[in-house]
């Protein structure tokens, strides 16, 4: 999964996009309509530019077409040749562009979390 990670911005836009994300998940998961998630995300967004500049390349990298997110579980663990991990992937919190691929590695967690006979969340 590493093609999906991003691995092609500036150090500052990688910081402004950890910036806007953690603003996003702060703010945004606490509302409860739309219209409120539209006003802080523009917000964000306009603070953003304003604080950092960059505009054509916020707007490029970070436009509302774009998904943008930061997980610590996209490296899979390693395992042998019958599916047992043998070493943990490391936990390092980093961007991903791939909505889909980041659902594919979630997924995947969560089954070898329901696979240990003590742990049992269906979703």
């Amino acid at each position: 999964m590493k093609t999906d990670r991003v691995r092609d911005f500036k150090p500052e836009l990688y910081t402004i996009g950890l910036w806007r994300y953690e603003c996003e998940r702060v703010f945004c998961d606490k509302l409860v309509n739309n219209k409120d998630k539209d006003t802080v995300i523009d917000a964000i967004h306009n603070i953003s530019i304003e604080s950092f500049g960059m505009e054509a390349e916020i707007n490029d990298k970070f436009a509302r077409d774009k998904f943008f997110a930061f997980a610590d579980f996209l490296t899979a663990d390693e395992r042998d040749d019958e599916g047992t991990i043998i070493q943990y992937g490391p936990r390092v919190y980093e961007a991903i562009t791939d909505i889909e691929a980041l659902k594919k590695r979630a997924y995947e967690c969560m089954e070898d979390f329901n696979a240990e006979p003590k742990n049992t969340k269906k979703l």
